[in-house]
């Protein structure tokens, strides 16, 4: 019985240490109101990288506390990823390509030719040098176009597709 009691007291304790260690409160950053769509940060928080529906991308270099957005045009984002140190960024947009930043999201430049796509979602390593990058199956104008699965292992330069089933990722 005293085991027991020892037991669940250093589990209470473990709880407590536990809760008060996750985040408690969230703050509103400097950040618009609008449509976010993702959002990709550094291992350590302190870069952040958002895309907002049909506008721009947005980077902090202060965990959120200030957003400013860059040269990019003003497309249909759909997803960004970060290098741990979140010096290369990749982002998609919905039928325009991808894009790649070298520079925190200074500055930014269109991915070399992948296969046409509907782009959903990219996600990359931690040193940014493999990028992945997923069109999805969509219908336009009565015609079903199956999206591939695109793979660059040297940052961007020139990608393949594997040999899966092209069902739209």
């Amino acid at each position: 019985m005293k085991a027991l009691k020892i037991r669940a007291i250093a589990f209470a304790f473990a709880s407590a240490i536990a809760q008060s260690a996750c985040a408690q409160s969230w703050n509103h950053t400097g950040a618009p109101d609008t449509n976010w769509v993702a959002i990709a940060s550094s291992e350590d928080g302190t870069k952040l990288a958002a895309v907002v529906e049909n506008s721009l991308i947005y980077t902090s270099s202060d965990a959120g506390a200030t957003w400013q957005t860059n040269d990019v045009p003003a497309l249909f984002w759909t997803g960004i990823a970060s290098s741990s140190d979140g010096s290369r960024l990749a982002a998609c947009a919905w039928s325009d390509g991808i894009y790649l930043s070298t520079n925190s999201g200074a500055s930014w430049q269109q991915a070399a030719a992948t296969s046409n796509g509907v782009w959903q979602s990219i996600a990359c390593s931690s040193d940014g040098n493999v990028i992945v990058a997923a069109s999805l199956a969509y219908e336009w104008g009565g015609i079903l176009t199956t999206g591939p699965l695109s793979i660059s292992t040297n940052s961007g330069s020139s990608w393949i597709i594997p040999d899966l089933p092209n069902d739209g990722w």
